[in-house]
């Protein structure tokens, strides 16, 4: 009897756990503004894109930190043109546009480096909300009155009045 109690002993510790299979085959997803894009590994681009709610990069994300960084990437490039867009409207250059970790702030103005940095977190935001907080920071560093603000915001920024909402309320919890 005591063998074979014995013999099921080292049955139940010679059976391994059942490991969960990992599809290969699943699509890398990369989340950016609210949306789950399809990663793509081209070798022979330089720089990241989006197309068609799929991210094409040139470096293969081995962890979500690396993934973070391709969004991140997108994200700049996309400021980038925004800024482009509303620079040529304004009549202005802003030398500078860059990313960096606030705790609160979407935006902030640097006049003397004639900068503008914006948060990381826009990563999470709409891309409505990301067009609403461009034209708010090109607004606030040339120095644009309310009335010209709201007037350029309904010509040029759709859904403008709930992204001001939102940026409003936020601001207020800031405070």
């Amino acid at each position: 009897m005591w063998i074979s109690l014995f013999l099921i002993f080292v049955i139940i510790l010679a059976k391994k756990p059942e490991e969960k299979k990992i599809n290969v085959l699943s699509p890398l997803v990369i989340p950016l503004y609210g949306i789950a894009y399809t990663y793509k590994y081209k070798h022979d681009i330089s720089v990241s894109y989006k197309k068609d709610k799929i991210i094409y990069a040139n470096k293969e994300p081995k962890s979500a930190l690396s993934r973070k960084k391709i969004a991140q990437e997108i994200l700049l490039i996309d400021l980038k043109i925004l800024m482009g867009q509303w620079e040529e409207r304004l009549g202005c250059i802003i030398d500078k546009i860059y990313l960096t970790n606030f705790k609160t702030k979407s935006f902030q103005i640097c006049p003397q480096d004639s900068a503008i940095a914006f948060s990381n977190k826009l990563m999470i935001q709409s891309f409505a909300y990301i067009e609403f907080i461009v034209a708010k920071a090109c607004f606030e560093y040339i120095g644009i009155g309310v009335d010209r603000q709201e007037e350029l915001l309904q010509q040029c920024v759709n859904d403008w009045k709930h992204s001001n909402k939102v940026y409003t309320y936020e601001r207020s919890i800031r405070n």
